[in-house]
């Protein structure tokens, strides 16, 4: 899901529905018609009063069609192909990003940026070669301002080479060398873009939950110190961070044999200046997995947490220490259709204010549950 201030979009199929945030109220729906292109699984972002989505051709075709609304209206603003016939696939991680007047998205080889009302190319990123001559495959890229940074791999799905282009112009401003990981890189290891003011990435194998995670600290690369998490067997929970407040916070799923089911959560924080470990708090609940949602409210990071016992809750965890303040559970009126059934159904929540919203998979009623305040 993405919105703006009044209006939620929800992306299923090749249906685009807005409701109202304050009522739950549907407002809209545009919907391919002709049966052609399906939504991809990417959360649509909204500036503006403009939504970007992704769609495919068929259901196994590449993210390769862009299509924007104007979510005060619920009218289709343009729709454009990025992707040639026969170009086989998008970005390795396909993304859609809105600013205030652009829209970006990516080739299999180059980032693509459009004007975000009239949907018109206003650039398309140089292909960057390797040795052989050969054009690198774009793995993903992140806007920040008047930034761009990209990632990208070589034949194999690993990742060999960063640059960052100035939004506007589609000019190269930077070409950082990708950090090293403290062990010896597999082929596959892949480079994801977290934030590029300040500039954050994560580094590992696809297959792997672990990975490395650095920020860039002048002209070096600072690894960020996630070895320093307590717990038996720490690793990294399914969900890559977030980046604020000159702070990366992230959950990291710990084997833990005083709980029933045997694994908690901890949620912790690094300072991307020296890239030490600033605070932790395990949630010493049984089965325990967060999601992090995005942004930040009265100084605190907002998360729903997960319990084997008593189900999902709401959490707050202000930056200056971390520790939780808890709110209520996820359930509501018996008269609603009922809280989302765990938390994979929150990977397409948004957070709207002072308010968490999500889509019920019973019959897609609309439910907004209030944050627990800092204090």
């Amino acid at each position: 899901m993405g919105g703006d201030e009044d209006v939620v979009v929800h992306v299923t199929g090749t249906l685009v529905t807005g409701y109202d945030v304050a009522t739950g109220k549907k407002l809209w729906d545009v919907e391919d018609r002709s049966g052609d292109f399906r939504t991809c699984a990417v959360s649509p972002t909204a500036v503006g009063h403009v939504v970007a989505v992704l769609m495919r051709r068929g259901d196994q075709g590449p993210c390769g069609f862009l299509v924007a609304v104007d979510v005060r209206r619920g009218k289709q603003l343009w729709s454009k192909g990025i992707l040639g016939e026969g170009s086989g696939a998008g970005m390795g991680t396909a993304t859609v990003r809105v600013t205030a007047n652009s829209v970006v998205s990516g080739t299999q080889t180059a980032p693509v940026v459009l004007d975000a009302r009239s949907g018109d190319v206003r650039w398309t990123g140089a292909d960057q070669p390797d040795e052989d001559g050969e054009a690198h495959s774009l793995r993903g890229l992140e806007v920040a301002g008047n930034s761009l940074v990209a990632s990208y791999g070589d034949g194999l799905g690993g990742s060999t080479a960063l640059r960052r282009f100035d939004l506007r112009s589609g000019r190269v401003t930077a070409r950082p060398s990708p950090p090293k990981a403290p062990e010896t890189p597999t082929p596959k290891d892949v480079l994801s873009v977290l934030s590029v003011e300040p500039l954050v990435v994560s580094l590992g194998d696809d297959t792997n939950a672990d990975r490395f995670y650095f920020s860039r600290v002048g002209d070096a690369w600072k690894p960020l110190r996630t070895d320093a998490v307590e717990g038996v067997s720490a690793r990294s929970g399914p969900q890559e961070g977030m980046v604020t407040d000159g702070l990366f916070v992230k959950a990291f799923t710990t084997d833990d044999r005083s709980l029933d089911v045997g694994f908690d959560t901890v949620v912790a924080a690094f300072d991307l200046e020296s890239g030490a470990l600033r605070w932790q708090h395990a949630l010493h609940r049984d089965a325990g997995r967060v999601v992090l949602l995005p942004g930040t409210v009265g100084g605190a990071v907002r998360a729903v947490a997960s319990d084997h016992d008593t189900g999902d809750q709401l959490y707050a965890f202000p930056l200056e220490d971390g520790g939780p303040v808890r709110g209520g559970r996820l359930t509501v009126d018996a008269s609603l259709s009922g809280a989302p059934s765990g938390l994979n159904d929150l990977t397409g929540a948004v957070v709207q204010g002072e308010r968490l919203i999500v889509r019920s998979q019973v019959d897609g009623t609309l439910v907004a549950f209030p944050f627990p305040s800092k204090a």
